[in-house]
């Protein structure tokens, strides 16, 4: 009866009622029954892991197995502790265990028995952590394939199984089946164990995190609440998926430019994980990994780095060379070093999380569309335009795909793309592409996001280039002013739209509000910079060069001795 009731709570996400049946019944168990002590140790784990008690759940599995229980018993002890290990990121541990519990259950059990599907499950779940998807189909069909028949149509766990099928699809870039799966799953939960039970958060936060990936920003921020809500009601707020649900919405924030809300988020969720699975989770390095996204966006470029390189510490430590996760820290550090003007350093780190992406994921996986556009960035810092075509095209055509062509991921491609056929003196060539993302970005982002302004900019240089200067202008300043509310006045994108714009009216003549912009422009990028930044070097030159036609030869050689110090 204390079973029954312990289960039945645990079901209901009453964890602490569920915690204490499960303690009177071990109390209860003799000594001598070793099954019946092990399951005890195992129902209580179960119930300590609901509430994100992991060592606490590891250390009764690992007691439970050491009584040396039946097989059966055995089995679902290896197949607990290896879902512990698994959330830990103790994949090699976690996949030995699956495997003996599958071999275990396969000796005692129907090749039907939930047991059996519920291992599958997990192998699959393993498989999709370390990228190997290939495996996780199969598995996951079978796992659904036996709970439908077996369980009912509408059992929680067949909801478990189509959520991650759902996940599986989002990973392999096939957002519609994921979509699609995602809505299952919610329906089965719903019905089967209430709109306000945990794993309805979870089918409600995973499709929130679809629909941000997608660029239905508002439609993701009602999930994302709405997530957070019931996890927090449930579980308080120190548990690791209350932690990832901070995370995924500061996610959402940093992708509408909302960045104080985002770093905040980003810091509950990094306090939350730390302290519930220590200090080298791998779910710590994905929270350092965020904000150090966050720091590298606003400019904050040595905060970056210090926390990209506290997550691949971890990373390197804890994954295998050639896991794909690696290559998200890679692909961010890179784009930090180019940034700061690091660009021999920059290309080795974008090649090798190319190459691991596109190895793990296959080539036409939007992630590795977006690699090759974070490439082809690179090669149009260093004016490397017919490296960097061929990466663009191929990127447009990949995220096309994948996303359809109104997405902002289409748009930054569609703008390097431009910016490269500029590069080539394919004017009009350019001109459309650009106009084109900047359209794509007015729909596809809120009022205000900078990557407006840098649409903005990127036409508003191309019509310099034409000789259309009243457009340009009004278009510069646009991107100025975004940039401005953005960023603050110290952001050295900031600094490039004034250095601009200072171009454009020193083409007009307009001799004094172009000086007053450029010395601030310059101003800027050295404090944020450095003088050796590639880009702050150039300011100096065009600079010292712009004092010269107007007769300030003194302030002219004053840059010119900087910039040889330099």
């Amino acid at each position: 009866m204390i079973e029954s009731a312990g289960h039945t709570a645990l079901a209901e996400a009453r964890y602490a009622e569920a915690e204490r049946l499960f303690r009177q019944e071990l109390e209860r168990c003799p000594e001598r029954d070793r099954d019946g002590k092990a399951k005890c140790l195992s129902n209580l784990a179960s119930a300590l892991r609901a509430q994100g008690r992991l060592h606490e759940a590891e250390e009764l599995l690992r007691r439970a197995l050491a009584i040396e229980p039946s097989q059966a018993v055995t089995a679902a002890c290896c197949n607990n502790l290896g879902e512990i290990l698994a959330a830990a990121g103790s994949y090699p541990d976690a996949l030995s265990l699956f495997l003996r519990a599958r071999e275990l259950w396969q000796q005692t059990l129907d090749p039907k028995h939930p047991d059996l599907a519920t291992c599958l499950n997990n192998l699959g779940m393993l498989a999709v952590a370390e990228r190997r998807f290939g495996d996780a189909d199969p598995l996951y069909r079978q796992a659904l394939e036996t709970r439908r028949e077996v369980l009912g149509p509408d059992h929680p766990e067949v909801g478990t199984s189509l959520n991650n099928l759902a996940g599986l699809r989002e990973a392999q870039g096939a957002y519609d089946d994921a979509d699609r799966l995602y809505r299952e799953a919610l329906g089965v939960w719903g019905r089967a164990l209430g709109e306000r039970h945990p794993n309805v958060a979870v089918g409600l936060n995973n499709l929130a995190e679809l629909q941000r990936i997608r660029g239905r920003f508002e439609d993701a921020g009602e999930l994302y609440q709405q997530a957070l809500e019931i996890l927090r009601a449930v579980h308080g707020d120190l548990h690791s998926s209350v932690a990832t649900a901070f995370n995924n919405l500061g996610e959402l924030r940093r992708s509408e430019a909302r960045y104080v809300e985002a770093e905040a988020l980003y810091r509950k969720s990094l306090e939350i994980d730390r302290a519930v699975l220590g200090e080298e989770h791998p779910e710590v390095a994905t929270d350092l990994n965020n904000l150090a996204e966050l720091f590298r966006i606003q400019g904050k470029l040595d905060e970056a780095e210090a926390f990209y390189l506290k997550a691949l510490v971890i990373r390197e430590k804890k994954l295998d060379p050639y896991h794909p996760d690696l290559a998200i820290l890679l692909n961010n550090l890179a784009m930090l070093y180019l940034a700061q003007g690091r660009y021999q350093q920059a290309e080795p780190l974008y090649v090798r999380s190319y190459r691991l992406w596109e190895g793990a994921l296959g080539k036409f996986h939007p992630d590795v569309g977006i690699s090759l556009n974070n490439l082809a960035n690179l090669y149009l810092a260093q004016h490397r335009y017919p490296e960097a075509e061929p990466l663009c095209r191929r990127a447009v055509e990949i995220l096309e795909t994948s996303y359809g062509p109104e997405h902002h991921a289409v748009a930054s491609c569609l703008n390097n793309l431009a910016e490269t056929l500029r590069g080539l003196h394919r004017i009009e060539e350019a001109e459309p592409l650009f106009r084109r993302a900047l359209e794509i970005r007015r729909k596809a982002l809120r009022v205000g996001h900078p990557d407006i302004a840098t649409s903005l900019n990127n036409l508003a240089g191309l019509l310099e280039t034409k000789g259309t200067l009243e457009e340009a202008e009004l278009l510069y300043r646009e991107a100025v002013a975004l940039w401005e509310e953005a960023f603050g006045p110290d952001h050295p994108r900031l600094a490039t739209g004034l250095n601009n714009l200072a171009h454009l009216l020193q083409l007009k003549g307009d001799v004094p509000a172009a000086e007053a912009l450029y010395s601030r422009s310059l101003d800027i990028h050295a404090r944020s910079l450095g003088d050796r930044h590639p880009t702050v070097r150039k300011n100096l030159a065009n600079m010292a060069s712009f004092l010269r036609t107007i007769g300030k030869k003194a302030q002219a050689e004053m840059l010119e001795s900087r910039l040889r110090g330099s």
